[in-house]
């Protein structure tokens, strides 16, 4: 009985462990800043910090795919390469309110929510 509760403990604690959405081998955000040149429009990114020796993003969709990752001279951002303590911004579409976003990357995945 005793090996059966043990068992039983050890997949509660495991299965609990997997159910977290927010890994802890990056921290993300969002950010807003005023456009560079005064048009009166704001750029809007998430932000990415790896707490890992190296952290590779590959994929991102900000809002379950309406928001538009913008793209630089034709060419994505993704995917990145980013070391410890280092934090990357990844800019979306400008008329977008980042509520949510989800991120796959070598290390897993995880969901992110902001605001309520």
């Amino acid at each position: 009985m005793r090996k059966m509760t043990f068992a039983a403990a050890t997949l509660l604690a495991l299965g609990l462990t997997g159910c977290s959405s927010e890994p802890d081998f990056m921290e993300v955000g969002s950010l807003t800043k005023p456009d560079a040149f005064g048009m009166g429009t704001y750029l809007n990114y998430v932000t990415i910090r790896s707490l890992t020796e190296e952290l590779e993003i590959q994929d991102l969709t900000v809002n379950r795919g309406n928001c538009r990752i913008l793209k630089y001279s034709g060419r994505s951002q993704l995917p990145k390469t980013i070391s410890y303590g280092e934090t990357t911004k990844i800019q979306v579409n400008n008329d977008c309110d980042i509520l949510e976003v989800d991120i796959e990357t070598d290390q897993g995945a995880g969901t992110y929510s902001f605001g309520s």
